[in-house]
C-alpha cells in the first residue's frame, strides 16, 4: 500500500502504522494496532471495489443530479445490505457523501474540518437519532473471540466503509449464541445477522460523535470500531 500510494493520504497512514508496528509494547495495544491495520487494509480492497462500480455507473448512465444521488445511495452497500433499516442506510449515506469531498489533494487540516462537520451533523440529526436504539440493523460477523477472563469480543460490519460495532464484554445472555456464529476471514464474510441495540457516545471535546475503540478520539467516521450494546442477535438464514 505504502510503495502504490506514496506522497497520498494512504501513503501517509500506512507509514505511520509501520512506525507504531516498531514502538508497540503491550499486548493490548498489540491487538488494538492490529484490528486498525486489518480495518485499513481492507479498506483499500473495499475503496477500489467502490471505485470500479463508480465508474461502471458513470460510463452507463447519463441522469439529473438528483437521480444520480439516488443511484449512489442504492449503491452505498454490499449484497445483503439491501435489508438494512432506514436509520442504518442514512449513516452510510452521510458518510459516503463525506467521503466524496475528500481527495488525494485535499489538505489534512481540510479534511479534518470536514469529517468534524459530519460528526456533528450525525450527533445533531434528528432524522437518525443515532443515541436511541438502533433497531434491526443488519451485518456481517467479523470477530467472535472468546478471552480468558470468559468475556466475548464480538465485532459486527455494518458497512462497506471499514465500519464495525463492536462489543468487548458481550452481554451474558448472548453469549451461548454467538459462540456458533462463524466470523469473517480474508477471503470470506463471515455470518450474516440481524441486530439491536445502543451506539455509545463519543468524547466531544474531539468532536467525536460515536465512541470507539482506538488509541485515540477523532472525529471520523470510517474504518472504526464504534462500541455498541447489543440488545438482540439473530442469524438471518440464505
Amino acid at each position: 500500500i505504502l510503495r502504490n500510494n506514496f506522497g497520498t493520504d494512504k501513503g501517509t497512514r500506512a507509514s505511520e502504522f509501520i512506525k507504531k508496528i516498531k514502538n508497540v509494547k503491550t499486548t493490548l495495544d498489540k491487538e488494538n494496532l492490529n484490528n486498525k491495520i486489518e480495518i485499513f487494509i481492507r479498506e483499500n480492497k473495499l475503496d477500489k471495489k467502490l471505485a470500479n462500480k463508480q465508474e461502471t455507473t458513470n460510463n452507463s448512465l447519463k441522469v439529473s443530479s438528483k437521480k444520480l444521488d439516488a443511484e449512489k445511495s442504492d449503491d452505498i452497500f454490499d449484497k445483503g445490505y439491501e435489508l438494512a433499516p432506514n436509520k442504518q442506510r442514512k449513516l452510510a449515506k452521510l458518510i459516503a457523501r463525506t467521503k466524496s469531498k475528500i481527495t488525494d489533494n485535499t489538505t489534512q487540516a481540510k479534511k479534518k474540518f470536514i469529517w468534524i462537520k459530519a460528526s456533528k451533523e450525525l450527533c445533531s440529526d434528528q432524522s437518525i437519532s443515532i443515541f436511541e436504539e438502533s433497531i434491526d440493523w443488519v451485518g456481517y460477523v467479523d470477530e467472535v473471540r472468546a478471552n480468558d477472563d470468559g468475556s466475548i469480543n464480538f465485532e459486527v460490519d455494518i458497512d462497506i466503509h471499514g465500519n464495525e460495532v463492536q462489543s468487548r464484554n458481550l452481554n451474558s445472555q448472548f453469549v451461548e449464541y454467538v459462540l456458533d456464529l462463524k466470523q469473517g476471514t480474508v477471503f470470506n464474510k463471515g455470518e450474516f445477522v440481524k441486530f439491536s441495540g445502543f451506539f455509545q457516545k463519543g468524547k466531544k471535546s474531539e468532536n467525536e460523535c460515536l465512541k470507539t475503540s482506538g488509541f485515540d478520539s477523532n472525529p471520523e467516521l470510517k474504518n472504526e470500531g464504534f462500541l455498541f450494546n447489543f440488545t438482540n442477535i439473530q442469524k438471518i438464514e440464505n
